[in-house]
């Protein structure tokens, strides 16, 4: 209720919003007054598959982006520069 209440009172009738916004007020919702830290702790869970399911390709929890994540941090710490994929 305290989802609702808040979009009462802004004005917004939360069923009646596309499906977009009304998950952009959900997000703004659980991450307002949040630092940049655990607004990235917040992205971070957000993005975390499920048990048992295969991560979205965009999420950085997928094998290709966990793998050039390694890399970039691997060039930082030793000087190499990362070798492509591609």
């Amino acid at each position: 209720m305290r989802v609702q209440g808040e979009a009462v009172s802004r004005g917004l009738r939360l069923l009646d919003l596309p499906v977009d916004e009304f998950c952009s007020f959900l997000y703004w919702y659980a991450t307002r007054g949040a630092d940049e830290d655990a607004r990235a702790k917040f992205d971070t869970r957000l993005w975390m598959p499920a048990k048992g399911e295969a991560p979205d390709p965009r999420s950085p929890w997928s094998a290709e982006n966990e793998t050039a994540a390694f890399r970039a941090a691997k060039a930082m710490t030793t000087g190499q520069v990362p070798v492509s994929n591609v």
